[in-house]
């Protein structure tokens, strides 16, 4: 998992009884998936989902009393902020988080900006995206927005009121779509400097993960690392859960579900310790929690230079007058159709041929499936070409798909079935389906293999 806390260290701290159990200690833990959708609402959801947490963190036998205490404590304050501050009482609201919330920090997973985890030496890049349809930006211009624009700041999960922030992604399909699949759009490369050493809270965590990899640990004597790993999780899980719910509403300009992340940030502005969060997405797409990827939010912090962007955020990623790295810009629609319009011209043809053969002639009913997926691919396409913003997924999501549609077919007709209940086929009709038939696994089934990766393979195509 390679998360770790600066916890107060519970090497020889913990004597493992004899019959330890991993799953009734942590079992628990596999129920949960975020990020989390309520219908009831999202203070009656995460209250529910924070009494069954409170039963497991009561019935641990690796955390001591006050470790219950504390872990109990910042779990049922986290509902007493949220309920602070949609009163409207938001000093109290920050007063209280901060409160209940820096005491804990050494408890908290993190990990250094730029780096994978804290347990290897892999570095990553982040790429952040940014709408470039009615202007276009320089690589220091698309690091955010600057302070004396921050009226033109967005309302998102993790922002904090009239401050910029960094948004970026440790690939770059998760962070189209989490930037609404832009028609227009450019997209940069940020590297950390080598000798960064600052820490991003960890928000970045599956459960069932934190699962497997203590089991692993249990498995290999490694009872130390995985008593640190449980009770790491056990601190930050109320946290993870009050930041991972779904927005339910999106049609208003508040959302509960923004409340404790927006906090959190607030927080993390004036914190030492921490300079940003990683998290997952929360998109309602599913294709971007497909990807082995996570988010940084990093707030744009004092002192600024004479245009409004953060000194350290660029010295963190090494901005400067004399560096800037090339800007990639991206036509969606026109990039498009210069990269497959010959490929579906090629589905057309097959098409008009299957018309064909089911009007006039006697056919396997094999030829429908495949008339089916080439009637799929070409009004998809079509659709896509003209839809804009988020608009475009469900296309993108049927395009990507229909490889496995595809597949099956291939692989429950190997031969042609002249067995069903309708005039038997002559010897020209079966050669012709046949035909037919290797013409779909040579031509369709590679141009639905392209397709299964487009929202992947874009960043490869001829753009501007």
């Amino acid at each position: 998992m390679g998360f770790q806390a600066e916890s107060a260290g519970v090497k020889g701290l913990v004597n493992m009884k004899s019959d330890f159990s991993l799953e009734q200690e942590f079992g628990w833990a596999k129920e949960i998936r975020f990020p989390l959708k309520f219908t009831c609402g999202y203070a009656k959801g995460v209250q529910s989902i924070f009494k069954q947490f409170d039963n497991a963190v009561l019935c641990s036998s690796i955390l001591s009393k006050e470790e219950k205490r504390e872990v109990k404590n910042f779990t049922y304050t986290l509902l007493k902020v949220y309920r602070h501050q949609v009163q409207g009482d938001y000093c109290s609201a920050f007063e209280l988080f901060d409160r209940v919330a820096s005491p804990l920090k050494s408890r908290l997973p993190f990990a250094y900006v730029g780096y994978k985890d804290n347990f290897c030496n892999i570095r990553t890049p982040y790429y952040r995206i940014v709408d470039s349809s009615r202007r276009k930006y320089n690589y220091t211009q698309m690091l955010h927005v600057p302070f004396k624009c921050r009226e033109n700041i967005s309302t998102n999960r993790y922002s904090a009121p009239g401050i910029p922030c960094a948004y970026m992604s440790t690939m770059k399909t998760p962070a189209w779509y989490e930037c609404g699949l832009p028609d227009q759009f450019q997209i940069a490369t940020y590297k950390v400097k080598p000798e960064c050493h600052q820490k991003l809270l960890r928000l970045d965590i599956r459960p069932l993960e934190v699962f497997h990899t203590s089991r692993l640990l249990s498995a290999n004597n490694s009872t130390d690392s995985m008593i640190e790993l449980i009770k790491t999780y056990y601190y930050v899980f109320p946290l993870l859960t009050a930041c991972s719910v779904t927005r339910e509403n999106r049609s208003g300009k508040f959302a509960d579900e923004y409340v404790i992340p927006q906090i959190l940030m607030m927080w993390i502005v004036k914190d030492d310790d921490f300079i940003g969060i990683r998290y997952h997405s929360n998109v309602v797409y599913e294709k971007p929690m497909n990807f082995n990827s996570y988010n940084v939010a990093i707030p744009a912090r004092r002192p600024f230079d004479s245009n409004g962007y953060s000194k350290l955020l660029k010295d963190i990623f090494d901005v400067t007058a004399k560096k800037h790295p090339k800007v990639q810009r991206v036509d969606f629609q026109v990039a498009f159709g210069k990269n497959y319009n010959a490929q579906l011209r090629v589905v057309s043809s097959f098409q008009k041929v299957l018309k064909d053969t089911i009007r006039n002639k006697n056919f396997p009913p094999l030829l429908m499936d495949y008339y089916t997926v080439c009637g799929l691919i070409e009004s998809n396409a079509d659709a896509l070409k003209v839809s804009h913003g988020i608009e475009k997924y469900p296309h993108i999501a049927t395009l990507t798909s229909l490889i496995k549609w595809g597949e099956n077919l291939l692989r429950n007709n190997g031969q042609v079935d002249t067995s069903f209940d309708a005039l038997p086929l002559g010897d020209e009709e079966t050669q012709n389906a046949m035909r037919l038939e290797n013409r779909f696994e040579q031509d369709i089934i590679p141009i639905l293999q392209d397709l299964q990766s487009l929202d992947y393979k874009m960043w490869e195509w001829e753009n501007e």
